[in-house]
């Protein structure tokens, strides 16, 4: 059979070529853009024949350049060779049945496939091409699954894995062009406030090499996405809630196992700020010095200008250590860099005096100061402190109701039991630890009965004391326990009176016959919790 080249320009759509019978009927079309590159493409014309199609475009532009095209008739069984392979599902391991293959010109941009074939039940697939390099994809056309190139490199159009081309000799058969198709994941997670609140109407966005989904978080701050594609790295990003900060960055990297769910706490915390006044030397204040605070728990760069009192305020930053940086425009007063600590709902004090007289830029040294606190009380600041050369800072420590400080340790060595600690003239790194104890009296307990021994139906006496001083009217617990059980039920709460006394009268009507052990308890917030020994009863 006879064929002809039909060539047709556009200085809108570039270059497209037609190839034709002798008729001039249309048997197999390409179009393309044909700009800045040479492209080479092997393309199938149909079973009776193949042609070799070249495209040079030397202009590097659509308004010149020469274009060829040629056509070698061939039968195709005399130079077509067979790739096959086979197809899995993962992590199961079965035959990806249906599963859609797609082989493509390894040297062409071209978006459609030359060969295409669908795998059997058993996962196998096959396909007739001609000589050249290809690129082989597989693909689930139900999207359950993600994509996979024949080398086993996850990835989307080739993001971000580059795939390996399967060479293709003339009149060869090539097997093991195998695919897994791996089961894509989800992403179930929760946008949550520091006390654990859920917050609501936050918008939650996934994406990978392509674009992955995004939800709303409902009111308890759950927030699904699904068909995550496995392998991959994916980045949760969220949108930003005025005031409030994400705990760690506004955005979480991630990558998921075939069929998996991931499940990420992002907290939601109120964002911190840093004031202050910056004055000469003689505490004249400075309009206009431009102060930009470089990354704060690393975060992007944000500035402002001192107003005419010479005040400024930075806001809605992230907690961390950063840096401060204090410049005059009009270049009279020297630049200074200084550290910083922001703290989360915190707004962070920093004045600063500039120098005048063509005194050059100049870092201030900082050190860092690293408090901490046992349980039952707490130490303000909380957070890791940046403090200038020379400078001052105080710790203010506060016990719980019924504690008290029981040490305070300044870089290991003891302080006593301060409740304050002020940092003088710092020049170095330190450390502050604090621990508590309880200040609450332990409470003694007893019990005793006017018998040990009951007939069905009679009553029995117990009594008993606390501690002396305790006042009239404390609560006190008073349970029962069968020998054959194990846990304890809790009759009656009674009340003290005359300073440390109590009773309670037991009615056995109700017990069946065996033998019981009877206590008294204090679970009140007055005292450590205390329990009385046990008192044997038994119910004939």
């Amino acid at each position: 059979m006879a064929y002809r080249v039909s060539l047709w320009w556009s200085a809108d759509a570039g270059v497209s070529t037609y190839l034709c019978d002798g008729n001039a009927v249309e048997v197999l079309g390409y179009p393309g853009w044909v700009r800045d590159q040479p492209s080479t493409r092997w393309i199938r014309a149909n079973a009776d024949g193949f042609c070799y199609v070249h495209e040079w475009n030397p202009g590097g532009s659509s308004l010149g350049g020469a274009y060829t095209l040629s056509v070698l008739q061939k039968p195709f069984s005399e130079i077509a060779s067979t790739v096959a392979g086979t197809v899995r599902n993962a992590p199961e391991g079965t035959s990806a049945a249906g599963a859609s293959i797609g082989l493509w010109p390894a040297d062409s941009w071209s978006s459609f496939p030359v060969a295409t074939a669908t795998a059997g039940a058993d996962g196998t697939w096959s396909a007739k091409v001609v000589p050249g390099s290809y690129i082989v994809r597989f693909d689930d056309p139900s999207g359950l699954r993600t994509g996979e190139y024949f080398d086993h490199l996850t990835g989307v159009v080739g993001y971000p894995d580059t795939p390996t081309p399967v060479r293709v000799p003339q009149t060869t058969s090539i097997a093991g062009i195998d695919g897994t198709l791996a089961l894509r994941g989800r992403v179930v997670g929760r946008i949550v406030t520091s006390t654990g609140g859920g917050v609501g109407g936050v918008t939650v966005t996934s994406g990978g090499a392509v674009y992955d989904g995004s939800a709303v978080t409902g009111p308890d701050g759950s927030f699904e996405i699904d068909r995550i594609d496995s392998g991959s790295p994916h980045e949760l990003s969220v949108t930003r809630v005025e005031g409030w900060r994400i705990a760690g960055g506004e955005t979480l990297t991630y990558r998921i196992a075939p069929g998996a769910t991931f499940e990420p706490t992002l907290t939601l915390c109120p964002a911190g700020s840093i004031a202050g006044r910056v004055t000469n030397l003689v505490g004249d204040p400075l309009a206009g010095i431009h102060v930009v605070c470089l990354a704060p728990g690393g975060g992007a760069a944000i500035s402002t200008v001192t107003g005419a009192d010479g005040r400024y305020r930075l806001g809605d930053l992230s907690a961390g250590l950063g840096s401060l940086s204090f410049s005059d425009p009009g270049g009279t007063y020297a630049t200074i860099t200084r550290g910083v600590s922001v703290a989360w709902g915190m707004e962070t004090l920093v004045d600063q005096t500039l120098s005048a007289g063509g005194i050059p830029s100049e870092t201030v040294a900082t050190f860092t100061i690293a408090p901490s606190a046992g349980s039952h009380g707490s130490i303000a600041p909380a957070m890791v402190q940046t403090v200038a050369a020379g400078a001052n800072t105080t710790f203010t420590i506060t016990p719980d109701t019924g504690y008290r400080v029981s040490g305070v340790l300044v870089d290991g060595s003891r302080v006593g039991a301060v409740t304050s600690y002020t940092f003088s003239g710092v020049s170095a790194n330190h450390t502050i630890s604090v621990t508590f104890a309880t200040s609450l009296r332990a409470l003694g307990l007893t019990i005793a009965s006017d018998r040990t021994v009951s007939t069905h139906g009679h009553a029995v006496r117990f009594y008993g004391t606390t501690s002396r001083n305790v006042p009239n009217g404390t609560r006190l617990s008073f349970q029962i326990r069968k020998s054959v059980w194990a846990r304890w039920t809790t009759l009656s709460v009674r009340s003290t009176y005359s300073g440390h006394h109590w009773s309670y009268t037991l009615s056995t009507w109700n017990r069946s016959h065996g033998t019981y052990y009877l206590r008294v308890r204090y679970t009140g917030a007055a005292y450590l919790p205390a329990v009385s020994a046990q008192k044997r009863l038994s119910i004939r």
